[in-house]
């Protein structure tokens, strides 16, 4: 975001589409899921586990691989809307189906506390001021951002834990699916056409 040019970054487009298509997800899997588990808990997790997507960790580096470094900026901006409404839907849900109430303006603070909302917001108000960062200093954030994404996989294997597959082998097969195969079937589609 630091470094993007945001009249040709942003695009309101993109961010009606992303936006809308999340909610309207999570409004369909909720309906689906709440007629095919009966346990309230796995129901919120599982619907959780479909909606959102690991748009920081994966979507970025897709994108990078596809469109190169020239796409990054695109794919930063779109942190500034995609993660807020991740965090904001899966509060809500989670807390519907451990039979508590969220309220919302507790959770929208919360959700501006995120530090992936807090760096996109700072990398967005310096790049509205003009400001630039010390050539050292843009080197080392250029340095540690490109060590972020491994470092994050090597993290997300050392927490897999395999005996989970046994024991909620089903839940995962439906969200497996859901997440990687049915959400994707529908949403590529709808976002090519557009």
């Amino acid at each position: 975001i630091y470094s993007a040019d945001l009249s040709v970054v942003f695009n309101a487009k993109l961010v009606v589409f992303a936006i809308s298509f999340i909610v309207i997800s999570v409004l369909v899997i909720t309906f689906v899921i709440v007629r095919i588990e009966d346990n309230d808990a796995s129901r919120g997790a599982m619907i959780h586990a479909i909606y959102r997507s690991n748009f920081v960790l994966m979507g970025i580096m897709i994108v990078q691989n596809i469109f190169g470094k020239q796409g990054l900026p695109t794919a930063a901006m779109m942190v500034t809307f995609v993660v807020p409404c991740f965090n904001f839907i899966a509060v809500i849900l989670l807390e519907h189906f451990r039979g508590g109430k969220a309220d919302i303006g507790t959770v929208a603070l919360k959700v501006l506390r995120n530090p992936l909302i807090i760096g996109a917001l700072i990398g967005l108000a310096v790049c509205l001021t003009g400001i630039k960062l010390p050539g050292i200093a843009a080197d080392v954030i250029d340095g540690m951002s490109e060590a972020t994404m491994p470092m994050a996989l090597i993290m997300l294997g050392v927490s897999f834990d395999p005996s989970v597959i046994t024991s909620r082998g089903r839940s995962i097969m439906i969200c497996v699916l859901g997440r990687l195969v049915i959400v994707p079937m529908i949403g590529l589609p709808i976002a090519a056409l557009m």
